[in-house]
């Protein structure tokens, strides 16, 4: 398991869906990350975000016209382009961290070996989601967005339990 304690310093760039869709451009972008990280000589991770399009995205809105959609699926990419997309990140030695936004992305995490799960802030309160993610025992960073004390609190607490 990976201690995230050790690090001094870490960071989480944000790839998501800058590839826009593109494996070579997204190939790119991490090399250029993996050689500014390794000549600077820090720790950091490359972060992904998963989403199974078909069953994320509302079959009454998926042919239907608007940003967020037509965004979503002119970036998707296969499962052989993720394959490529962690084996390059994992030649620079860092880390790889993703974003599941639905359960059948967890499937990814395991097949493809993915080190570190991000919850987002909107699955912050995702009882189900935790428990998966929980479930995987592999560190995770948690966005919390707008919540309120007591809900980061139950969240805290939550997760307390499975790194004693």
């Amino acid at each position: 398991m990976i201690d995230l304690n050790k690090f001094d310093h870490f960071f989480i760039l944000d790839l998501a869906n800058n590839h826009q869709g593109d494996l070579k451009h997204a190939l790119k972008i991490i090399d250029s990350f993996g050689n500014k990280i390794n000549s600077l000589g820090i720790k950091a991770t490359i972060k992904l975000q998963f989403r199974n399009l078909k069953t994320y995205l509302h079959l009454n809105s998926i042919n239907k016209k608007n940003k967020y959609i037509d965004r979503f699926k002119s970036t998707e990419l296969s499962l052989n382009d993720y394959k490529k997309i962690v084996d390059r990140i994992k030649k620079y030695n860092l880390f790889t961290m993703t974003t599941p936004f639905d359960e059948d992305s967890f499937d990814l995490i395991e097949k493809l070996g993915i080190d570190i799960i991000k919850v987002a802030s909107v699955s912050s309160s995702d009882q189900t989601l935790l428990n998966k993610v929980k479930a995987t025992k592999k560190p995770v960073v948690i966005s919390i967005g707008g919540q309120d004390i007591e809900k980061i609190d139950q969240i805290v607490n939550f997760f307390q339990t499975y790194t004693k």
